[in-house]
């Protein structure tokens, strides 16, 4: 008596982490730049320089950037100042061994900046990383006997097998050039970019990639009073990664992170610094699977023979509900005459 079997694939979590990292800094503003007098805004970044496992632990090694923008006590002007925070840390992975592939995630859940006095600055934040490590497994599933004496109950399953689960990286190069009626770039203050609906699908051989660049800049003009300029723009873009093996029916599981970003000011042909060169680097984590329908073996009998029956239970996937979908969200902010009479109103992204 022999069963048949059919397999899947499956991915398992080996080992999962999560490890909150805090700073606590007294920064002193740099010679070059001048007294603090008032905050206008801050942000900070999360760079993972690298990244080791070894038996049970994964090492760590990044900086955290912290961007501060202000105005000088003295001349009134708006500076913007930066502070790379060192980071180590290491995270305890039961099971793991050098060569397993690991998931790392993390978010910057507080960043608070306090100025003690104009030349010196506190730094205090907490950053919370995510880790794990998957495994494929492959699952065999009973689903014929050879033996016509004996009886068998059987269940109908749809279930996922995973095909191609993969990490790829995405580079968006993009570049802004001022318009006529905007001074040169004498400094670059502040930015923000952000990657705005993402559309990830699985094509033949490839995985499409498209959405929206959002781009701003704060800056100072080289004309002679060195005012304060900004811009906006928003780049269309479109893109692929290679996915040997893909296809469009398959079902995707693509999520998307940015791992680093950088905004340059290049010159023009003129040699004039009318430039802005966006630079995004997406992290790009790639599952694709497909849906099988299996006839799985549930029990066995037989009056000829004593049948014991042996077993184990699986966890198995399958697809609740696979959907394409948009909403658009739109607001109206009201801003009362009283509160604002005769004042500078102004809104900062970040």
């Amino acid at each position: 008596m022999e069963l048949k079997k059919e397999d899947i694939q499956i991915l398992r979590t080996k080992s999962k982490a999560s490890s909150q990292v805090t700073f606590d800094v007294d920064y002193n503003v740099p010679d070059v730049k001048p007294d603090i007098g008032r905050m206008i805004q801050n942000k900070g970044e999360m760079t993972v320089e690298e990244v080791r496992l070894n038996e049970g632990h994964a090492f760590l090694k990044g900086k955290l950037q912290a961007d501060l923008l202000y105005v000088g006590e003295e001349d009134g002007r708006i500076y913007s100042l930066s502070a790379n925070l060192p980071m180590e840390e290491t995270l305890n992975l039961d099971g793991i061994v050098n060569g397993d592939k690991m998931c790392l995630k993390w978010e910057i859940e507080d960043l608070s900046i306090h100025i003690i006095h104009s030349r010196k600055m506190n730094i205090k934040a907490v950053v919370t990383f995510f880790a794990s490590v998957d495994e494929l497994t492959g699952v065999r599933l009973p689903v014929s006997l050879d033996d016509e004496t004996v009886s068998v109950q059987k269940k109908t399953m749809r279930v996922l097998s995973l095909v191609i689960h993969k990490k790829d990286t995405m580079r968006l190069k993009e570049e802004i050039t001022l318009v006529s009626n905007k001074p040169n770039i004498a400094e670059l203050l502040w930015y923000t970019t952000e990657v705005r609906g993402l559309d990830l699908r699985p094509e033949e051989n490839s995985v499409k990639a498209k959405g929206e660049l959002f781009i701003f800049a704060l800056y100072t003009g080289d004309d002679e009073s060195g005012t304060l300029q900004w811009i906006e723009h928003s780049i269309p873009f479109n893109g692929e990664v290679e996915c040997s093996g893909c296809i469009s029916e398959m079902i995707p599981n693509l999520e998307a992170a940015v791992i680093n970003q950088t905004l340059e000011v290049k010159p023009d042909a003129d040699g004039e610094e009318r430039k802005l060169q966006a630079d995004v680097v997406l992290e790009l984590d790639m599952k694709l699977y497909q849906e099988e329908d299996h006839e799985v073996i549930m029990d066995v009998y037989t009056p000829f023979r004593q049948c014991m029956p042996k077993g184990r239970k699986e966890i198995l996937e399958s697809l609740l509900v696979r959907n394409f979908s948009r909403c658009r969200i739109a607001d109206r902010i009201e801003v009362k005459e009283s509160s604002y009479s005769g004042k500078e109103f102004q809104i900062w992204e970040s």
